[in-house]
């Protein structure tokens, strides 16, 4: 008989990530910058860099939520 383990696990995993994914859903924060000012743009990347960390930074132990907040800043 096969025996499949680890599904609890996941489970948890997934209903942490919809949360995050949920807290990220709507208006995460208001940035002003002028476009040709190069360090006002960076400056406002930051802001909302920041701003993303906080609000999933409750789930940033898990996986799921860890490589999609990376792969968006690539």
């Amino acid at each position: 008989m096969l025996k499949i383990t680890g599904l609890d696990r996941l489970q948890q995993q997934l209903e942490d990530a919809q949360k995050a994914f949920k807290s990220l859903d709507g208006e995460v924060a208001t940035v002003r910058f002028n476009p040709e000012e190069p360090e006002s743009v960076e400056a406002a990347i930051r802001t909302m860099e920041a701003a993303i960390d906080e609000k999933v930074g409750p789930y940033r132990d898990n996986t799921l939520v860890l490589r999609s907040s990376v792969s968006s800043r690539n």
